[in-house]
């Protein structure tokens, strides 16, 4: 997410601690000589939920990994449809800030993983601002590990 002047009134710490990530992402993409394209687009950021394009390649950047472990946003707190079924990016890298891990995936992996989950509904959580999540390990084999 592109910050704006008047984004955190509307989107709080989220918002800033998404550009950390995308900012983590970028210089990946750098040091590694990538050719990308990030962007900063409203319809891009906002309604396609993609950050970066590598090639034909569609990213979205998520920096939620705590203890090895990536928040999948599975509803949004007003029972609408999170990211994970929402974002339109081929990709997913999933960003740990504090240990500078970048790790991807292919959304529609883990679509299919989450779906197929046994038990998924004891794995469920409710956040403090209300979004039901799910919890994965960045060991599951759909995980490559970037940086």
């Amino acid at each position: 997410m592109t910050w704006y002047p008047n984004s955190e009134p509307r989107h709080g710490s989220r918002g800033r601690k998404g550009d950390v990530g995308e900012k983590l992402v970028e210089e990946y993409f750098l040091h590694n000589s990538i050719t990308y394209e990030h962007k900063t687009d409203y319809e891009s950021q906002v309604h396609k939920k993609i950050d970066f394009n590598v090639g034909e390649i569609t990213i979205d950047v998520k920096n939620n990994i705590f203890n090895s472990y990536h928040c999948v946003e599975l509803e949004k707190k007003n029972r609408t449809p999170g990211w994970l079924f929402t974002s339109s990016a081929d990709k997913i890298y999933a960003v740990d800030s504090k240990n500078k891990n970048i790790y991807s995936y292919s959304l529609g992996e883990m679509r299919k993983y989450i779906n197929m989950l046994e038990n998924r509904s004891s794995r469920e959580k409710i956040t403090k601002t209300g979004d039901l999540v799910i919890w994965v390990k960045v060991t599951e084999p759909f995980f490559t590990k970037l940086q």
